[in-house]
Order: C-alpha cells, then structure tokens, then sequence
C-alpha cells in the first residue's frame, strides 16, 4: 500500500468489486476511458479479479480516501516491459465519491511508485481527444503530449481519436512535487 496527501493505492480485495462492477457499467466512465468491454456482472467481476491478480504483465490497483477509507477508483500499470522499462497507466473514478483532486493525485503517486519502487523510465497513457478532464488531469501531473492516433478507438457509434501522453523519471525529477511523492514511496533516509 502507499499512501500521498489525500488518497492511497493498494492491492485490490473482493471487498472491492461492488464499485468495480459499477464502474464497469457506469456509462460516464464507460464513454471516458480508452479499454472496451462488454457490460460486467458481479459474477464475471469476481472471475476477473481472480485473473488479474495473477497477470505477471497488468497490475490493478485499488484507489481509496485516506480520510474515509473508501475504495472510490481503480488504477494501475499495464503492460509492464520489464526490458524497456515503460507501462501503461490508467484510472477509473467514482465520480460521484472521489474528492476534488484524486485523479492528479493518483497519477503523481503512481509515478513515484513506478519510477522508485520499480526502477521504470517511463509510464504512459493514452486519453481520448474529447476527454479534457483527463488531460488537464495528466498535465497537471507532468505529463507530456506526443501525439494523436487518428480515429484509433471505436467507441459510442463513432471512430475517436486518442492523445497519446508520457512521463518520463526525468521528467518526474523536475516536479516541484516530486520530493514530497518521493518521500510517500522510499523510506526515510534512502535516496531516490
């Protein structure tokens, strides 16, 4: 588990699938997020936690509130390339219980944690055009953008474009935050 300001990531528990089950229906997410799926039930959820916690290459993590404890998102690193040194990340968010701010946040502690704690170079994440929040979100973070794959996703009845965005450990460096992320993910006195 590692814990930033206002929010924690953690391994995610069975406890956890009434919301991941939600989020996998819930058709604001559903339209914002990149990955596609047919509609989940709560059976087919629990089948898919069973896998997943077991996938060497795809690690799902739990996003909760420090100050109610609350599981209110998902996160993780997917496919990790051990060689290269680079994931994907993504985030799913209960609109409706996440505080102002989890989305940054997330995004800064992941990167701290792939950077310090798993020795990555870079994380990166694709968002699709009209999905401003995101954006603004991942910039925020110090994420920077490389480009756009033209009509590269299907989704809602129409092709759509997806921004490609990335941070590399240099670029994580260079945050006036990144200090204080630093110092959530290594212990006190190491040297990250």
């Amino acid at each position: 588990m590692f814990s930033g300001k206002l929010i924690g990531i953690r391994a995610l528990e069975y406890e956890d699938l009434p919301l991941l089950t939600r989020l996998a229906n819930d058709p604001r997410v559903r339209r914002g997020v990149t990955g596609w799926a047919w509609p989940l039930s709560p059976v087919g959820q629990r089948e898919w936690l069973q896998t997943a916690v077991l996938d060497p290459v795809n690690r799902r993590l739990a996003v909760f509130d420090l100050a109610t404890d609350a599981t209110v998102g998902m996160t993780g690193l997917w496919d990790v390339d051990w060689r290269n040194r680079s994931a994907t990340v993504g985030i799913k968010l209960d609109l409706d219980a996440a505080p102002p701010g989890t989305g940054t946040e997330v995004m800064q502690l992941l990167a701290a944690v792939a950077f310090l704690e798993m020795g990555l170079n870079r994380i990166n994440g694709p968002i699709l055009a009209d999905n401003i929040a995101s954006q603004r979100m991942v910039q925020k973070a110090g994420f920077q953008l490389e480009g756009t794959q033209r009509e590269a996703l299907f989704s809602a009845g129409e092709a759509r474009d997806v921004k490609m965005y990335a941070f590399l450990r240099s670029d994580f460096e260079q945050q006036p935050w990144a200090a204080e992320y630093a110092g959530y993910i290594l212990p006190p006195g190491s040297d990250g």
